[in-house]
């Protein structure tokens, strides 16, 4: 029901699984993503808080890591950072769990523009990751902050080392986030031709979408970045279809971050198509997010004068 946008009747069937059996985190999971989904702020607080006086240590990582998100979305920046950070420090955490939050602490920083605490994230994160799934994300990490931050010996030999990795184990996922880090270097090297056609072929191998109660889906970090890089090689109307994407899929309540951003970007190419009506009401649930954050503040600038011509 959720993935297929019955969000009412999913909020209902998730909440009368809660109440049958208080201890299932399962059943919290599905109604936190649901009040995300429908932008229920309070109530999707209220299951992190629940989460927050378990005593399991799983349960504990979803109270911080269910906040960052809301941090997120918000434009928070370095509250979603300091969250990340504590959820990936709870006493008792699985190595996969601590790898998995200090990858997404990665992601984040490089997309903040902080390459170097990018790639001291995804060290930290190679020591639990190490044969390992999340090992493949790890490595993606690494070659996007190494050549980022002008390591681009050491980016081509990670990059070999996860291509390595791909063949032999060749699952379309892992073809899939080679095209990913290779479209991210010729990005950071300014080869928007490259970087569009490859970040394209990634994108067209992700799934139609991932699974609503997680682990979370690479949906809108890939098509963000394809997005990007799209508008950036002047192909407005493939990253609209992208940003689309995002909006309409239930992925993005992990990853609230390129969801908020796309409000701005879709908002950008309906103006620049003659739709104001559209990029008005793009422009405005942008501010609604994010006016009181700390991100992008001249994106928040920019948007607030498209509303009050």
């Amino acid at each position: 029901m959720a993935a297929q946008g019955r969000l009412d009747e999913a909020r209902a069937a998730f909440e009368k699984a809660e109440a049958m059996d208080p201890l299932d985190f399962g059943s919290r999971i599905g109604t936190r993503a649901v009040a995300l989904l429908q932008e229920r702020w309070a109530d999707a607080q209220a299951v992190n808080e629940a989460f927050a006086r378990a005593r399991a240590p799983f349960e504990r990582f979803q109270s911080l890591l269910g906040e960052s998100f809301i941090a997120s979305a918000h434009g928070k920046g370095q509250a979603a950072r300091d969250l990340q950070d504590r959820a990936a420090r709870v006493p008792g955490l699985s190595p996969q769990q601590r790898a998995a939050s200090r990858n997404r602490l990665a992601m984040t920083l490089l997309r903040q523009g902080q390459p170097a605490l990018a790639l001291a994230q995804a060290e930290l994160a190679l020591v639990d990751a190490r044969n390992r799934d999340n090992e493949f994300l790890t490595l993606q990490l690494l070659s996007v902050a190494q050549s980022a931050i002008g390591r681009t010996a050491d980016s081509a030999k990670t990059l070999a080392q996860l291509e390595e990795r791909a063949k032999v184990l060749p699952s379309e996922r892992e073809v899939r986030r080679v095209h990913w880090t290779r479209g991210e270097i010729a990005a950071l090297r300014g080869d928007t031709v490259t970087a569009a056609s490859e970040l394209s072929k990634a994108s067209a191998m992700l799934p139609a979408f991932g699974p609503v109660l997680g682990p979370p889906s690479a949906h809108p970090d890939l098509l963000y970045a394809t997005a990007l890089a799209a508008v950036r090689a002047g192909r407005h109307a493939e990253a609209a279809q992208f940003l689309e994407r995002i909006q309409a899929s239930h992925d993005h309540i992990y990853a609230p971050d390129p969801w908020a951003r796309s409000f701005f970007l879709l908002g950008q190419i309906y103006e620049r198509r003659g739709d104001a009506a559209r990029a008005r009401e793009q422009y405005t649930h942008f501010l609604d997010l994010w006016r009181d954050g700390d991100l992008e503040r001249g994106w928040v600038a920019e948007a607030q004068k498209k509303v009050t011509r």
